[in-house]
């Protein structure tokens, strides 16, 4: 089963970089990655850094907003699941290969999430603070309110009504 990681980016060059250097290291690699450039300054040089991963990079000439360019690359998107990554995201190697494990019965799947807080030093991420976000499993609660953290959820794709 094929995974379409969508990553919607507006000025953040090193974060992308750092996000498609865990995208590069996962177990269960993905299939597609489709960055859309919301109207910011060239990203070619990180896309250039990963040839191992299959890149689609849609740029836009101006800026459109996270959700209007995270939309753009879902439409784009042609695996049978999709995965919302934002532009500062790492994950840990195993973390496609879990989720596509637990999307046996499911339409969607989520996962918890750390927050952290940094500074950068020389270039690199520093860890200032950082905790655990996540919420009890509440249907009812998750259809009024976003009770999940986007960026790491799975959507099968595949014969969805709307």
């Amino acid at each position: 089963m094929g995974v379409s990681v969508v990553i919607a980016t507006y000025n953040r060059l090193l974060p992308l970089a750092e996000l498609l250097e865990s995208l590069s290291k996962q177990t269960y690699k993905p299939t597609q990655v489709i960055i859309v450039n919301d109207g910011g300054p060239s990203v070619q040089a990180a896309v250039d850094a990963y040839p191992e991963l299959s890149i689609e990079l849609i740029e836009l000439r101006e800026n459109v907003g996270h959700v209007e360019a995270r939309n753009l690359g879902v439409r784009a998107a042609t695996e049978d699941f999709i995965m919302l990554c934002d532009d500062d995201d790492l994950l840990l190697p195993c973390h496609i290969e879990r989720m596509i494990a637990n999307m046996n019965d499911a339409d969607f799947v989520y996962s918890d999430v750390e927050i952290f807080h940094y500074r950068i030093e020389n270039g690199v991420r520093i860890p200032t603070d950082r905790f655990l976000f996540a919420y009890e499993f509440d249907l009812q609660a998750m259809r009024a309110f976003s009770t999940y953290v986007p960026c790491v959820s799975k959507i099968f794709v595949g014969d969805i009504q709307e």
